[in-house]
């Protein structure tokens, strides 16, 4: 990341963070390509912890709620989201990096009195509109592969597609009328209550905002550097 801002001083955080996440991922996947023996140990390491975490987790929920609540059936879904987040981690592990990378730089430049704005406000996120072709490669191998390449799908769906259901987020908080208390809670009881729903509407509104281009058309303007539609 240091060494893009440093390339891209003027660019969005955004695009920078990308860039350094896309970088790392990349010589890791060429590291794991020469030496495929040590991606199996990593792969072993971090689907057995998260199989640890899931009976721990199980545990604490009976002990908590009693054995009684948690059926057979609850224990069985509880089981298929742990181990799908073993074949997802990557994905969550990317997502996890840009988060970091965005929290770090927001202290760095708050802590150094910068006058750049960071991160940016929620409202004004987006990224570069040809990154959907990156989604759209991701489907294609998700549909029309096995194995590796369903997996390097799989995970590419996974991160793209909670960058665009994020940037759904920026896009709805716009058209109701900007962020507000109330409006920022509603988002917060329907995530928890409805979060698959709630989170493909999103999904829907940040890629259409690709060829819509949803704010500009309500009026909105971006603080600060940002991408542009052709960026």
């Amino acid at each position: 990341f240091l060494a893009v801002t440093l390339r891209w001083p003027s660019g969005a955080f955004v695009s920078r963070g990308l860039v350094a996440v896309g970088g790392a991922f990349a010589a890791m996947g060429l590291l794991f390509w020469r030496r495929p023996g040590q991606w199996a140990v990593v792969d072993w390491a971090m689907t057995s912890r998260i199989r640890e975490m899931s009976g721990l987790s199980l545990q604490a929920a009976r002990s908590i709620l009693g054995p009684e609540v948690i059926s057979v059936e609850m224990e069985a879904r509880m089981l298929e989201v742990f181990s799908l987040q073993g074949m997802i981690f990557p994905a969550l592990l990317g997502l996890a990096s840009l988060a970091a990378l965005g929290t770090a730089w927001w202290l760095y430049l708050r802590l150094s009195r910068a006058t750049e704005i960071g991160i940016g406000p929620l409202v004004d996120f987006r990224f570069n509109d040809q990154l959907v072709w990156v989604l759209i490669c991701g489907f294609f191998l998700v549909i029309g592969t096995s194995g590796v390449l369903e997996r390097l799908g799989t995970n590419t769906v996974v991160f793209m597609g909670a960058l665009y259901a994020l940037r759904g987020v920026a896009v709805l908080l716009v058209v109701l009328g900007g962020p507000t208390v109330m409006l920022s809670l509603v988002f917060a009881v329907l995530f928890v209550i409805a979060a698959p729903l709630f989170l493909t509407g999103a999904f829907v509104f940040g890629l259409g905002d690709t060829w819509l281009n949803l704010r500009v058309r309500l009026g909105h303007e971006p603080q600060g550097p940002g991408p542009s539609r052709s960026s």
